[in-house]
């Protein structure tokens, strides 16, 4: 079974969680803007669910209200 073992510098598993969640933390994350929230979503006449995302990267696809992806901006966010 040793040969399964992956070399990790000597840290042990609790070590490298705190190395993970100290750089996570330094990354300065964005909130999260589900497709539901987000001002380039425009929900479906024809399914009344889905949303459509008028973003470029997305251009005309079907989304659900729980989606979300890089593009994502609050309804009612300054836009500026």
């Amino acid at each position: 079974m040793p040969e399964y073992i992956i070399d990790n510098d000597g840290y042990t598993a609790p070590e490298l969680h705190d190395e993970a969640v100290a750089l996570v933390s330094k990354l300065n994350p964005q909130p999260l803007v589900r497709c539901r929230d987000c001002a380039m979503c425009k929900r479906s006449r024809s399914t009344g669910v889905y949303g459509k995302c008028t973003n470029l990267g997305m251009a005309g696809r079907y989304v659900r209200p729980d989606s979300f992806c890089s593009w994502g901006e609050r309804k009612g966010a300054d836009r500026g």
